[in-house]
């Protein structure tokens, strides 16, 4: 019984640690889109706020 807990942990820890990988990848991703983009002259964090409220922008980032 104790040999299959410690299994579910090992597994547990692994995806949370797999989890937060795949996260700084995507955030890395989206601040390099947002980097890329010369139609907005804003900082990151304005052109992330625009992309959040204006779905057209968004469009634009993810096709650059």
């Amino acid at each position: 019984m104790s040999g299959n807990w410690l299994t579910a942990k090992i597994r547990l820890a692994a995806r949370t640690k797999q989890a937060a990988e795949n996260l700084a990848a995507m955030q890395r991703l989206a601040v390099n889109l947002l980097r890329r983009d010369k139609l907005c002259k804003r900082s990151i964090k304005g052109k992330l706020m625009r992309a959040a409220i204006d779905p057209d922008y968004l469009c634009h980032l993810l096709i650059i």
